[in-house]
């Protein structure tokens, strides 16, 4: 098992459709959108193996498009991102409290 392998595993379950759709409209009429380092096309509606599929994609790239050490920083946020949006999916009030935060009350 890798790293990533492990990680993932100890995600939790993936939301249900409804959930992981509803999660995402509301981030998009907030305008979120989670400061990574290479574009991820609908990181909100990821799945745990949608994620691991991009974690390849991105290790898979090119050396001209983007250095192991812009890989590993993008992979690092991507699965911090990804952690609190499982958060956000089950309504946990503290990832949402950090949300609204950074996009409510600014």
């Amino acid at each position: 098992m890798s790293a990533f392998d492990e990680i993932l595993y100890e995600l939790p379950d993936d939301a249900s459709d409804v959930d992981i759709e509803s999660t995402a409209r509301e981030l998009e009429c907030l305008h979120y959108e989670p400061m990574l380092f290479i574009k991820t096309p609908s990181f909100l509606r990821m799945k745990k193996g949608d994620l691991m599929k991009e974690i390849n994609r991105v290790l898979a790239l090119p050396a001209e498009v983007a250095s192991d050490e812009i890989k590993s920083g993008h992979i690092e946020l991507l699965l911090y991102h990804f952690e609190m949006l499982t958060r956000l999916r089950i309504q946990d009030v503290e990832a949402w409290d950090q949300v609204n935060e950074m996009y409510v009350d600014d």
